[in-house]
């Protein structure tokens, strides 16, 4: 199999009130951009997503979501990706968890994070997203983000079409089996922002 490099990206996604943009996506984010940034110069130069959604308030519950975001040229990346993953990306998605339950209104509410791995030139995406009402809710289903996304990605390169987005949602430690499949990145946030009441999704460009 290629060896083949995974582009950490210093875009994140976003979702959340104004509140959790504050206290968990801004520390967030400039721990991606300076991770990123320790990346050698071949690969700083990191596709950029766009996020054209405004889809309304959903019904459901999702408070708030942050997520880091990966390119690849191709799925023989998965070694780079768990390497990535593991010793680099883990320790801020925790912070980011621990965050996001940091204040006292934070209780019963759910919170997640999430990672998006993109194919270029294809741009076949495939977007894992962990969420919970507690940090040990969410931490168990953080750990099964790395095992979901090996799985979507042996799915992808069977079935997956250029310009598709694969949504797997992790909850109590478990996901759904087969992709929701979107045209775009904006339809799958939309999914994601029909869990939420308060403001739409967002890719949060890193120096804007």
């Amino acid at each position: 199999m290629e060896d083949v490099p995974a582009i950490l990206s210093e875009d994140v996604l976003a979702l959340g009130p104004s509140s959790f943009l504050r206290d968990v996506v801004v520390p967030f984010s400039s721990e991606i951009e300076a991770l990123a940034r320790l990346q050698p110069a071949s690969t700083t130069d990191a596709p950029k997503l766009e996020v054209h959604a405004n889809p309304r308030a959903g019904i459901l519950t999702l408070s708030g979501l942050v997520g880091a975001v990966a390119f690849v040229g191709g799925w023989g990346a998965k070694k780079a990706l768990d390497e990535l993953y593991e010793q680099k990306l883990r320790p801020i998605l925790g912070r980011a968890v621990h965050a996001s339950f940091g204040s006292p209104y934070a209780t019963g509410k759910m919170y997640g994070v999430s990672l998006l791995i993109t194919k270029v030139p294809e741009r076949i995406s495939i977007l894992v997203a962990a969420v919970g009402t507690s940090v040990e809710e969410v931490s168990l289903s953080e750990k099964q983000i790395k095992p979901v996304a090996t799985v979507a990605i042996e799915r992808a390169r069977q079935f997956a079409a250029a310009g598709e987005v694969h949504l797997y949602i992790i909850e109590n430690g478990g996901s759904n089996t087969h992709p929701w499949v979107y045209r775009d990145l904006s339809a799958a946030l939309q999914h994601l922002n029909g869990m939420t009441p308060v403001k739409a999704p967002k890719l949060l460009p890193n120096g804007s």
